[in-house]
């Protein structure tokens, strides 16, 4: 073998032995790492402090809640009381009632509240044993009689209409018999004794109007909010087309049973107008 190979082999083999000692250098180099590393990642965790706060110490801590605005108390107003209702007798409770006789006749019946409790009540006109009756039934029961008197001394009454006059209690409108222009009333009402009593006219007699229209004379009358209205035409001379009405306002006083004269008014008018304001009854 010549120079020039053994050279070769020699270049070769110290280069290998380089790269052998590179080699070893860089595995000693990975080993010291490795090493390193583990030694700087393990570190020694402190010990454990526990610290012991005095609950008295701890007010800064402790959220302080501001008190809540309490709402003042509502005014509760105390439960109302209905006063009791007090109920009153009638008055005309626990007196004997009357009756009407069973062999009574000729009935005519009329209803309203007589007594002014707001219960309706009956009136009855009949005749028994030749006598003529104006009788009152109460709604709860008690009842009572009056005699009435045909006007004239004949005739057969009956009962009308319960009138209103403007006052609580009614009054018993009776036809009593008939003059010349018509038929007559009588009027009666219930007193504070519970009789039935006859209204008067100014305190003098029974009061007792007509209706009725007459050729040269008629009446009649009606109710007003306080009393009666009566109304009485006329012919005032001889011409039949010219005539006087006259209307007499009367005041129901209930007290004394009796119509008292407030007022007359008159003024002349023709033959039609005159008849037609005597023939308003409205009663």
């Amino acid at each position: 073998m010549g120079s020039r190979p053994i050279a070769w082999l020699a270049f070769l083999g110290g280069l290998i032995a380089a790269l052998l000692v590179v080699v070893i250098v860089m595995v000693a180099s990975d080993d010291g790492g490795e090493a390193g590393v583990a030694a700087t990642s393990t570190t020694t965790q402190p010990e454990s402090t526990t610290v012991t706060t005095d609950a008295a110490t701890t007010t800064d801590a402790v959220a302080t809640t501001a008190p809540g605005t309490t709402a003042a108390p509502g005014t509760t107003a105390p439960p109302t009381t209905a006063a009791p209702t007090t109920t009153s007798a009638p008055a005309c409770a626990g007196l004997i009632p009357d009756s009407i006789p069973p062999l009574a006749t000729d009935r005519t019946s009329v209803i309203g509240d007589m007594d002014g409790d707001g219960n309706l009540d009956a009136v009855t006109v009949f005749q028994d044993g030749g006598t003529w009756f104006v009788f009152v039934e109460l709604s709860y029961g008690y009842a009572t009689r009056a005699v009435v008197a045909p006007f004239g001394g004949f005739g057969e009454p009956q009962a009308i209409s319960v009138m209103n006059v403007g006052v609580a209690e009614e009054l018993a409108l009776v036809n009593t018999g008939f003059g010349l222009v018509g038929p007559v009333y009588g009027v009666w009402f219930l007193d504070d004794g519970c009789s039935l009593q006859q209204a008067t006219l100014d305190g003098v007699a029974p009061f007792e109007p007509f209706k009725g229209i007459g050729v040269v004379h008629s009446e009649g009358f009606s109710c007003t909010l306080d009393g009666i209205k009566l109304v009485n035409a006329a012919q005032p001379g001889g011409d039949e087309d010219v005539w006087q009405v006259e209307e007499v306002s009367l005041l129901w006083v209930p007290g004394f049973g009796d119509f008292q004269t407030q007022g007359t008014t008159s003024y002349i008018t023709d033959r039609a107008s005159a008849l037609a304001a005597a023939a308003d009854t409205g009663c």
